[in-house]
């Protein structure tokens, strides 16, 4: 979107919102347990960020020096 000044601006919206416009549009909650299913992983990979799928890639989006 471009304002009348000529700046773009991207808006993000939540998966809450998006079912408010489409009943098939998956929820926050269905996507994790699709994102877990579709990557071979196990709920308790999540367990440490109380199964909440944000936290979790925010957290494997960060710099992790310790890893290599």
């Amino acid at each position: 979107m471009t304002d009348p000044d000529g700046h773009t601006h991207a808006v993000v919206l939540g998966s809450g919102f998006s079912r408010a416009i489409s009943s098939s549009m998956p929820t926050l909650t269905e996507l994790r347990d699709l994102v877990v299913e579709s990557l071979g992983m196990g709920a308790h990979e999540l367990k440490q960020f109380g199964g909440n799928l944000e936290q979790w890639m925010s957290f494997i989006a960060i710099d992790q020096p310790w890893l290599n």
